[in-house]
């Protein structure tokens, strides 16, 4: 994991956009309907986002799901952690990527791992149920 202390260095960063949001959020809280920082906003998040969800929705993704990734041969946590996307209770971290000619796969996996330990945070510190999702844009018809 980086060290704040050694990555606090302006030159890292491409933008004071991205700066403030790591390093000063209050200057941008205005601009964003929550405050990542704070657990128990991050908390009522929760109920904000699942008051749009559809079980019906949730039941039939997934069912697709599970059926296509037990076809792909996926390990039994995932196909766990498919069939707990019908409980209208959890929450989803998803993200995703569009593969890249020259970008290589090291930017891929660390939103991998970002997606596993943002879910985790959430089960385990935030006592809220989650279930990582990545999804993969690859058939992208556009050269």
């Amino acid at each position: 994991m980086l060290n704040l202390k050694e990555t606090k260095n302006r030159h890292f960063y491409y933008s004071d956009l991205y700066y403030d949001y790591i390093f000063n959020f209050e200057r941008l809280k205005k601009s964003f309907f929550y405050n990542y920082y704070d657990n128990a906003e991050f908390r009522n998040r929760k109920a904000d986002i699942l008051a749009y969800y559809d079980i019906k929705t949730r039941k039939t993704v997934s069912s697709l799901l599970k059926d296509s990734n037990t076809k792909y041969g996926c390990s039994s946590k995932t196909a766990a952690n498919i069939e707990s996307l019908k409980d209208a209770g959890n929450f989803v971290i998803i993200g995703g990527q569009q593969p890249g000619l020259f970008g290589g796969p090291l930017f891929i996996i660390y939103k991998i791992i970002t997606i596993i330990n943002l879910s985790r945070f959430c089960t385990e510190e935030l006592k809220i149920p989650s279930v990582p999702v990545f999804w993969n844009a690859s058939d992208d018809s556009n050269f």
